[in-house]
């Protein structure tokens, strides 16, 4: 510990000598000491503060990627609802055209409108499988938002405790 010496006007250490030495090293904890450890406890709440703002705008995003994955799906239905109106309308004309040309729909007729089905399901077929490969796709990124959001606040903690040392 040390102590003013009001007559030499200097601080000297209880244990012997001048300025806080003799011995021991004081023992006391001093200004610098809390100043230190202050900024060390401020470095550490900046660290977790960063971790969760970090986290937050991670898990933002990935819930922007599950809005999406909602979205493409309902764009989907409504896709196949189009082209649900589409075929009707196409085999309608085919029909009332060969109908008008007095052509029986058995033979080339049948097989040329079995044709117009046949490439109408591979293509609604095809889009239905893409429209599931991005929603899956959307998934995985929002997942993978989410574990990067974890391990942001994971890391946030980390750099706090590694502050202290």
């Amino acid at each position: 510990m040390n102590v003013y010496d009001p007559d030499t006007g200097k601080i000297t250490s209880a244990y012997g000598g001048a300025g806080g030495g003799g011995g021991g090293g004081g023992g006391g904890f001093g200004v610098g000491g809390a100043l230190s450890l202050a900024g060390k406890g401020i470095g550490a709440v900046s660290s977790i503060m960063a971790g969760r703002d970090q986290a937050r705008a991670l898990e933002a995003q990935a819930k922007a990627k599950r809005g999406e994955a909602r979205e493409v799906k309902k764009q989907s239905v409504w896709e196949q609802i189009r082209m649900n109106e589409e075929m009707r309308r196409l085999r309608s004309t085919q029909r009332m055209l060969f109908g008008q040309a007095g052509v029986t729909l058995e033979g080339a007729p049948e097989n040329l409108m079995r044709r117009s089905r046949s490439e109408f399901v591979q293509e609604r077929l095809m889009g239905t499988r893409n429209m599931a490969l991005e929603v899956q796709n959307l998934r995985a990124d929002a997942d993978q938002l989410d574990a990067a959001a974890k391990s942001a606040k994971r890391q946030g903690v980390m750099g706090a405790f590694s502050s202290f040392f």
